[in-house]
């Protein structure tokens, strides 16, 4: 049976940290094997087909937790009055996970976000960067977050950080996939 685990498992087989990806494989006590076959299931669903429809998420996921107008998109447009359906996964207890929705009922842009009543941890240096703990919308004193490169799920921004608590300002490239943060490159590198 498809369902929530299976969707876990197809997100870390598309994510980039690869030690949390195997500490998540621990917590939901999948193998890597396992893995590949989930995310086998879901391309098979069509999951991984641009124009898919959303009810796919609600029948492996169950019903959204919350649905959402934006009003921040074009009012015209494919994007116009779409709505954002929010969703729980376990391995990520302090985000939910954010599929948008088009008037049509197609998928576009999926995200994490903190989940409401969730407080973003305290950024004042590099060394309070923790991966899969922080989403863009974390990152707001830092904007803006100039973006290096994107394709998909994956993007790469820059941020202006200091590299110890009130210590010299660097620019360092992160690396999100879903809006989560997954890596981080060496300030003195970029």
């Amino acid at each position: 049976m498809t369902g929530s685990r299976d969707y876990q498992l197809f997100l870390l087989a598309q994510m980039h940290a690869e030690r949390q990806a195997s500490k998540a494989l621990t917590f939901l006590s999948a193998t890597r094997g396992e893995l590949e076959s989930a995310k086998a299931r879901i391309t098979a669903l069509g999951l991984a087909t641009p124009g898919h429809s959303v009810d796919l998420y609600t029948r492996l996921l169950g019903p959204p937790l919350d649905v959402t107008t934006f009003h921040s998109l074009s009012e015209t447009g494919v994007f116009a009055n779409s709505l954002g359906l929010r969703f729980h996964l376990p391995l990520w207890p302090e985000l939910d996970f954010i599929v948008n929705q088009t008037t049509e009922g197609m998928a576009w842009g999926w995200t994490f976000v903190r989940s409401r009543g969730s407080q973003p941890p305290v950024i004042t240096s590099l060394r309070d960067l923790t991966l899969w703990s922080l989403v863009v919308g974390d990152f707001k004193q830092f904007e803006p977050l100039e973006r290096e490169d994107a394709w998909n799920h994956w993007e790469s921004r820059w941020l202006m950080i200091p590299l110890s608590p009130g210590g010299p300002v660097r620019r360092c490239l992160v690396e999100f996939d879903f809006e989560l943060l997954q890596k981080i490159h060496d300030p003195e590198d970029a």
